[in-house]
């Protein structure tokens, strides 16, 4: 077993029992073209903008990591957090810039840069990180590298709120044939 898989089981992982069906999300492809961003937030990333607001309550840290329009990096600005959002396209750190009020923007901070090979974060510097939907870019190693970045820059007794896709979710049902005789 990779050393960041031991790692990652020893942290705190939760299933909901919420099931959340993804034929009611509301998806707007990213400025990139490299993917779809999701409007609608599922049960592991509305828990993320729970802690996040918590944390900023405590003047904490958190960061969204593949942001595209940063739609948990601001309801979590909107409702107390500090917000890191990184993403590789300037033009999503631009609409997160544009979409934030002015107010907020003390609690924001904006890095461009592919991750974990441009990561700017600093280490033991954030409490909570949501990757949501990008780990499926990654080959082995850098999915290594990745997990050993996010542990890096989680501050003791962070968490990492890792949400990926399966392709036997109900969205992708007529695609699961195809998948499996692969």
């Amino acid at each position: 077993m990779r050393n960041w898989c031991k790692r990652l089981l020893t942290c705190c992982i939760r299933n909901s029992g919420e099931k959340t069906s993804l034929d009611t999300a509301i998806f707007k492809q990213t400025l990139n073209k490299r993917g779809w961003a999701i409007e609608t937030m599922d049960p592991y990333t509305r828990e993320f903008v729970s802690v996040a607001i918590k944390a900023g309550n405590s003047k904490e840290w958190c960061a969204e990591i593949g942001a595209a329009f940063g739609f948990a990096t601001i309801k979590a600005l909107k409702n107390g957090a500090q917000m890191i959002a990184t993403d590789i396209s300037p033009a999503h750190l631009k609409a997160i810039r544009s979409n934030t009020p002015n107010a907020l923007m003390k609690n924001l901070r904006l890095q461009q840069g592919e991750f974990p090979e441009g990561n700017k974060i600093e280490e033991n510097s954030v409490k909570y990180v949501l990757i949501c939907r990008v780990n499926h870019y990654f080959n082995p190693e850098q999915m290594d590298a990745a997990i050993n970045e996010l542990f890096k820059i989680l501050k003791p007794g962070g968490s990492v709120y890792l949400v990926s896709e399966t392709p036997y979710g109900e969205v992708f049902k007529t695609f699961i044939p195809i998948y499996e005789k692969r």
